[in-house]
């Protein structure tokens, strides 16, 4: 089975993109999106598309809808950007949008659309049980 690590490291060598810094300061409060810059494109990414963030290392792989981004950039410093109702860490080495989530099963998360399971660490449990606001 794949987890979330395989997945994004095992695919054919990914680009690295970087992360549109003079917006870092208005993510939180500002607009619903940020740009990601490869070379001189800036690629436009709502918050909407993206489905689960995972830390490695100095990098942060952002995957979206349709995309897979890595970012020189450190998670907890994209973690401040992100908007914190829509999103919440789960583990050390991953944030989850809760809008994405399929099913919590046990320690495991499954994202809509993928069959990558994004492990939930000890330490995040109950505050991600909380935030998901389960009945029953």
């Amino acid at each position: 089975m794949k987890n979330a690590t395989n997945y994004a490291l095992s695919e054919k060598e990914p680009t690295t993109y970087t992360y549109d810094t003079k917006q870092t300061d208005q993510l939180s409060n500002g607009p619903d999106y940020f740009f990601i810059k490869k070379n001189s494109i800036l690629t436009k990414v709502p918050h909407n598309d993206i489905l689960w963030l995972g830390a490695f290392g100095d990098y942060v792989i952002v995957n979206t809808k349709d995309q897979r981004f890595i970012l020189p950039i450190t998670f907890k410093s994209l973690e401040d950007k992100l908007p914190p109702g829509k999103f919440v860490r789960v583990h050390r080495s991953y944030i989850v949008q809760i809008d994405m989530i399929k099913v919590v099963e046990n320690t495991t998360i499954f994202i809509n659309n993928t069959s990558i399971p994004i492990p939930i660490g000890p330490f995040y449990k109950k505050n991600f049980i909380r935030r998901l606001n389960p009945l029953g």
